[in-house]
């Protein structure tokens, strides 16, 4: 079954009611006999530790039962007072929350998996033989696996991204779990996890200390459901659900667990793509990104496209100040949630915050790794724009450059061509960039298709962008404004989406760049660009002239020609009926591109295409590679400009009319 929001099960504010009581009640007292407490672990982690309050703490000698009083001990940490702190109040709402989705959750195990039943009989002692016994025990363990998971998820998404930078300069002493959650059943499991949760809470000193034990300790208990979730039995009718806590961002699908951050809903601006002037490249990119990404498949995870080597979901816009790049952001997100609305996919706008380079050490870093685990979640296609991009990204050799630019960097790269990021065809990262020769160079490297943002360059360009001012206008009284318009004039007429397809005979200039028309004036000598040996020479002619010239620039350029490749609208049909296509396996959807693909190729020349993508990339890279250096000289040649009408100006002034002053 496809994991999207018309097959999601929800999870409701009655639901949560139902778990309230249970839930309270385990906040108020839980009774375990541990195996091993903290005391014990931390002796154990460090022999000669004399830290009050922990060294006179022997390992457990009894196996009696121990009580915990959460609320109590938060009554304690909270040092009177008819109100509880802040912090605490917040960890534990989360943390009640939490148990009422871990309640929920495991109830309907208990109902679909038909352990209820057994369980039933086995009250009654009604099990028919150890077969049948060893299946009531193996549900027993995954009801309670599934109970701790959600509930070490829920608080772990909710408490993700809250006071970050408060949180980051606050020294806890979590050593870890204890011992091994005790999955014996759900009252068992429960008690295991709020016993040991307990313990670390009394060395607990204030509220923001309060929260950061609940922030590490249930991440802790997350990571090792996560990690055991391979050995739990019967786990199938659970996997094979996907559940979304209405009004809220949070799903369950299966033991993934990864943390998204628990932030509401991202609002944007609607931007009608067919309104935006000029940039003809750049909205066909967008018109593209938004049709591509819904061939994403939720039960294999995976997008046709990325298999086809179409689907380049690092991108770049880039243009100066005023162009349309912001606007070109909102018509992709538009574009992209009205498919998902109209085919019920599950669609994240997920922009990178402003706030995300932190001043405290290490919590740029956190920050970043907290918003790039949201696009680990392979349940939700998710658009994620970066806006302004040299701001965060900023070049790391430049003089100046922060530690938290760096961190911000570092998580990037890895999380995006590292030995553990995964291109599964449901993300689109975007960047917008007025400089974008000021972005770090391996960030760029990761750019898989850069379109410029012009704006406006024909007259039909500046009429239609005067005719979209002028109308609204005509909405408050018609012939307000008074502007005549040309008889050969038709509104919106040039803004259509047509890739410009270049003539590529030999006598055209294909490079732009002075110095690359020169190696391809070279190379084409010898070679044809219908040869492979073109490429080989020229790539190496390239990387004589410009060193940063590498293998992954050369893949970027495949991605962008097979892109072009599969270049094509999806049949209208496949965006307005879910039946149509994203109701489809995964197979079925990768035979209907490649059937509509195939008869789009045709009269598409491969070395044409590949020449001039080659170019595009290389002509691209140097003048963001040059453009740094023609605005320094620009810069200097404004400054000498100045102090040059400056020195008249003084002269002027002072009556000195060229001449030298007396002394």
């Amino acid at each position: 079954m496809s994991v999207n929001t018309a097959s999601e099960l929800p999870i409701t504010a009655d639901d949560l009611q139902r778990q309230l009581e249970k839930a309270t009640r385990s906040l108020t007292a839980v009774s375990y006999t541990p195996r091993k407490d903290l005391g014990a672990l931390r002796n154990e982690r460090d022999p000669e530790a004399k830290k009050a309050g922990w060294a006179s703490r022997p390992p457990v000698a009894s196996q009696s039962a121990q009580t915990v009083q959460i609320l109590k001990i938060a009554e304690e940490v909270n040092k009177g007072g008819a109100l509880l702190d802040e912090n605490i109040n917040v960890a534990l709402n989360v943390l009640r929350q939490g148990l009422q989705v871990g309640l929920h959750l495991g109830a309907l195990y208990g109902k679909f998996s038909g352990f209820d039943t057994l369980q039933e009989r086995n009250t009654k002692s009604q099990l028919a033989g150890d077969a049948e016994q060893a299946e009531w025990q193996a549900k027993k363990e995954t009801q309670a696996a599934i109970t701790i998971f959600a509930t070490g998820y829920y608080v772990s998404w909710r408490l993700a991204t809250y006071k970050t930078e408060e949180l980051s300069g606050v020294n806890a002493d979590f050593v870890g779990l204890p011992e091994s959650i005790a999955l014996g059943g759900q009252t068992q499991a429960l008690a295991s996890v709020l016993f040991h949760y307990g313990s670390y809470l009394k060395d607990a000193q204030t509220g923001l200390d309060f929260l950061k034990i609940t922030q590490l300790y249930f991440k802790a208990v997350l990571d090792e459901m996560k990690a055991r979730a391979g050995a739990l039995k019967y786990a199938d009718v659970f996997i094979d659900k996907s559940y979304r806590l209405e009004k809220t961002q949070f799903t369950v699908n299966g033991f993934h667990g990864e943390i998204h951050g628990a932030g509401a809903v991202v609002e944007f601006k609607r931007v009608d793509i067919t309104k935006v002037v000029g940039n003809e490249e750049a909205k066909l990119l967008a018109w593209r990104f938004a049709q591509h990404i819904i061939a994403y498949d939720t039960d294999k995870k995976m997008n046709p496209m990325v298999e086809f080597g179409a689907f380049p979901w690092v991108s770049l816009y880039k243009g100066k100040p005023g162009t349309g790049k912001t606007l070109l952001i909102g018509a992709l997100l538009t574009l992209i949630s009205d498919y998902c609305k109209n085919l019920g996919l599950p669609f994240r706008p997920h922009p990178l915050p402003n706030t995300i380079v932190s001043t405290f050490q290490g919590g740029s870093a956190e920050n970043m790794e907290n918003w790039m685990s949201v696009l680990r979640n392979p349940a939700e296609l998710i658009m994620a724009p970066i806006d302004d991009a040299e701001n965060i990204f900023e070049d790391r050799t430049r003089q100046g450059v922060s530690a938290g630019v760096r961190e911000v960097i570092g998580v990037f790269l890895r999380g995006t061509e590292g030995v553990t990021a995964i291109n599964r065809g449901n993300v689109i990262i975007l960047f917008a960039s007025n400089i974008p020769e000021q972005m770090d160079r391996a960030v760029l490297s990761r750019v898989l298709w850069r379109a410029d943002v012009d704006g406006a360059k024909t007259r039909f360009d500046f009429l239609d962008q005067m005719r979209l001012w002028s109308d609204g206008m005509e909405g408050w009284d018609k012939g307000f404004a008074g502007l005549n318009w040309p008889a050969d004039y038709e509104f919106l007429s040039s803004q259509g989406l047509r890739r410009k397809v270049q003539n590529l005979a030999e006598e055209v200039q294909v490079f732009k760049d002075k110095r690359l028309a020169e190696i391809y004036d070279r190379v084409r000598t010898k070679y044809r660009h219908t040869e492979h040996d073109f490429y080989a020479h020229l790539y190496l002619e390239v990387l004589k002239e410009y060193p940063f010239f590498s293998s992954r620039d050369i893949r970027n350029i495949q991605t962008a020609v097979t892109t072009r490749l599969f270049d094509f609208n999806f049949p209208d049909e496949w965006l307005a009926d879910r039946e149509q296509f994203a109701a489809k396996d995964y197979d079925t959807k990768k035979g209907m591109i490649l059937e509509v693909a195939h008869g789009n190729m045709r009269g598409k020349k491969v070395p044409d295409l590949l020449l001039e993508e080659t170019a595009k990339y290389l002509d691209t890279a140097v003048s963001i590679l040059d453009a740094g250096f023609r605005r320094r000289v620009e810069e200097t040649v404004e400054a000498i400009g100045v102090n040059e009408t400056a020195r008249d100006e003084y002269r002027t002034r002072k009556g000195l009319n060229g001449s030298q002053p007396q002394a």
